[in-house]
Protein backbone atom coordinates (compact mmCIF):
# COMPACT_ATOMS: atom_id res chain seq x y z
CA UNK A 1 0.00 0.00 0.00
CA UNK A 2 1.31 3.40 -0.96
CA UNK A 3 1.70 5.51 2.22
CA UNK A 4 2.71 8.74 0.48
CA UNK A 5 0.50 11.72 1.19
CA UNK A 6 0.26 15.19 -0.24
CA UNK A 7 -0.71 18.23 1.79
CA UNK A 8 -3.04 20.69 0.15
CA UNK A 9 -4.02 24.04 1.55
CA UNK A 10 -7.71 24.85 1.30
CA UNK A 11 -7.99 28.51 2.28
CA UNK A 12 -5.64 27.98 5.19
CA UNK A 13 -7.06 24.62 6.27
CA UNK A 14 -4.58 21.79 5.92
CA UNK A 15 -5.93 18.45 4.79
CA UNK A 16 -3.75 15.41 4.23
CA UNK A 17 -4.94 13.39 1.29
CA UNK A 18 -3.63 10.07 -0.04
CA UNK A 19 -2.12 10.38 -3.51
CA UNK A 20 -3.68 7.11 -4.68
CA UNK A 21 -7.33 8.04 -4.03
CA UNK A 22 -8.65 8.21 -7.59
CA UNK A 23 -12.32 8.91 -6.81
CA UNK A 24 -11.44 11.62 -4.33
CA UNK A 25 -12.53 15.23 -4.64
CA UNK A 26 -11.75 18.33 -2.63
CA UNK A 27 -14.14 21.24 -2.34
CA UNK A 28 -13.53 24.48 -0.46
CA UNK A 29 -15.02 27.94 -0.24
CA UNK A 30 -14.77 31.19 1.71
CA UNK A 31 -17.16 34.08 2.17
CA UNK A 32 -16.61 37.37 3.95
CA UNK A 33 -13.85 39.85 4.63
CA UNK A 34 -10.37 39.48 6.10
CA UNK A 35 -11.68 40.29 9.60
CA UNK A 36 -15.02 38.49 9.42
CA UNK A 37 -15.45 35.37 7.34
CA UNK A 38 -16.41 31.72 7.23
CA UNK A 39 -14.77 28.98 5.20
CA UNK A 40 -15.14 25.28 4.79
CA UNK A 41 -13.15 22.50 3.14
CA UNK A 42 -14.44 19.02 2.37
CA UNK A 43 -12.86 15.81 1.24
CA UNK A 44 -15.19 13.52 -0.72
CA UNK A 45 -14.92 9.98 -1.94
CA UNK A 46 -17.50 8.76 -4.46
CA UNK A 47 -19.60 11.87 -3.71
CA UNK A 48 -19.78 11.06 0.04
CA UNK A 49 -18.14 13.47 2.45
CA UNK A 50 -15.27 11.77 4.31
CA UNK A 51 -14.07 14.83 6.19
CA UNK A 52 -14.89 18.48 6.62
CA UNK A 53 -13.25 21.41 8.35
CA UNK A 54 -15.14 24.61 9.19
CA UNK A 55 -13.38 27.81 10.19
CA UNK A 56 -14.79 31.22 11.02
CA UNK A 57 -13.17 34.47 12.02
CA UNK A 58 -14.92 37.26 13.83
CA UNK A 59 -11.86 39.35 14.61
CA UNK A 60 -10.22 38.85 17.03
CA UNK A 61 -12.00 35.53 17.67
CA UNK A 62 -11.73 32.39 15.58
CA UNK A 63 -13.56 29.07 15.57
CA UNK A 64 -12.46 25.80 14.02
CA UNK A 65 -14.29 22.47 13.77
CA UNK A 66 -13.07 19.34 12.02
CA UNK A 67 -14.86 16.00 11.65
CA UNK A 68 -13.74 12.81 9.92
CA UNK A 69 -15.61 9.56 9.34
CA UNK A 70 -14.47 6.99 11.86
CA UNK A 71 -12.94 9.47 14.30
CA UNK A 72 -13.50 9.06 18.04
CA UNK A 73 -15.56 12.25 18.38
CA UNK A 74 -18.33 11.95 15.78
CA UNK A 75 -20.86 9.39 14.56
CA UNK A 76 -21.76 9.49 10.86
CA UNK A 77 -24.85 7.98 9.22
CA UNK A 78 -26.03 8.14 5.61
CA UNK A 79 -29.53 8.02 4.18
CA UNK A 80 -29.67 8.66 0.45
CA UNK A 81 -28.17 12.09 -0.32
CA UNK A 82 -28.14 13.12 3.37
CA UNK A 83 -25.32 12.50 5.86
CA UNK A 84 -25.97 13.16 9.55
CA UNK A 85 -23.06 13.73 11.90
CA UNK A 86 -23.67 13.47 15.64
CA UNK A 87 -20.93 15.65 17.09
CA UNK A 88 -19.75 15.83 20.69
CA UNK A 89 -22.08 18.82 21.18
CA UNK A 90 -24.66 19.34 18.44
CA UNK A 91 -25.24 17.93 14.97
CA UNK A 92 -24.29 18.66 11.40
CA UNK A 93 -26.09 17.39 8.31
CA UNK A 94 -24.61 17.40 4.84
CA UNK A 95 -26.91 17.29 1.83
CA UNK A 96 -25.50 16.36 -1.57
CA UNK A 97 -27.49 18.59 -3.90
CA UNK A 98 -27.96 18.61 -7.68
CA UNK A 99 -25.00 19.89 -9.67
CA UNK A 100 -22.43 18.64 -7.14
CA UNK A 101 -23.16 21.30 -4.49
CA UNK A 102 -23.16 20.44 -0.78
CA UNK A 103 -25.18 22.11 1.98
CA UNK A 104 -23.89 21.74 5.55
CA UNK A 105 -26.42 22.55 8.27
CA UNK A 106 -25.20 23.08 11.82
CA UNK A 107 -27.72 22.59 14.65
CA UNK A 108 -26.92 23.57 18.22
CA UNK A 109 -23.16 23.09 17.80
CA UNK A 110 -21.69 24.38 21.06
CA UNK A 111 -19.17 27.15 20.35
CA UNK A 112 -17.82 26.91 23.91
CA UNK A 113 -16.91 23.23 23.47
CA UNK A 114 -15.34 23.60 20.02
CA UNK A 115 -14.00 27.15 20.05
CA UNK A 116 -14.08 28.53 23.59
CA UNK A 117 -16.70 31.11 22.58
CA UNK A 118 -20.22 31.84 23.80
CA UNK A 119 -23.28 30.59 21.95
CA UNK A 120 -24.06 27.95 19.39
CA UNK A 121 -23.51 27.57 15.68
CA UNK A 122 -26.82 27.27 13.84
CA UNK A 123 -27.32 27.75 10.13
CA UNK A 124 -25.99 26.58 6.80
CA UNK A 125 -22.89 26.79 4.65
CA UNK A 126 -23.37 25.82 1.00
CA UNK A 127 -20.37 24.78 -1.06
CA UNK A 128 -20.97 25.36 -4.76
CA UNK A 129 -18.94 23.15 -7.07
CA UNK A 130 -16.58 25.32 -9.12
CA UNK A 131 -17.10 28.50 -7.07
CA UNK A 132 -14.80 30.02 -4.47
CA UNK A 133 -17.54 31.78 -2.50
CA UNK A 134 -19.80 29.92 -0.04
CA UNK A 135 -23.45 30.51 0.58
CA UNK A 136 -24.03 31.40 4.25
CA UNK A 137 -27.23 31.50 6.21
CA UNK A 138 -27.23 32.07 9.96
CA UNK A 139 -23.77 30.77 10.89
CA UNK A 140 -22.24 34.26 11.22
CA UNK A 141 -25.27 35.87 12.88
CA UNK A 142 -24.65 34.77 16.47
CA UNK A 143 -24.77 37.57 19.05
CA UNK A 144 -21.55 38.75 20.64
CA UNK A 145 -21.04 38.02 24.32
CA UNK A 146 -22.36 40.50 26.89
CA UNK A 147 -18.99 42.15 27.62
CA UNK A 148 -18.44 42.97 23.95
CA UNK A 149 -22.00 44.26 23.51
CA UNK A 150 -21.43 46.66 26.42
CA UNK A 151 -18.45 48.10 24.56
CA UNK A 152 -20.86 49.15 21.82
CA UNK A 153 -19.85 46.50 19.32
CA UNK A 154 -23.07 45.32 17.66
CA UNK A 155 -23.31 42.08 15.74
CA UNK A 156 -23.49 42.57 11.98
CA UNK A 157 -25.76 40.80 9.53
CA UNK A 158 -24.22 39.04 6.52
Amino acid sequence: MNRRTAGIAAYGLMLLLPLSALAQQKLACQTGTEDRHARIAMELQKNKVKRFAYYSKWKPKTCSIEATRGDAYTKWSDKGELTTIAMARGTATIEHMKGGDYKITFRNVDREFYCGLDGEINGTVTVYKGKHECGLEGVMEEPLNTAEAKDGDEPKKQ
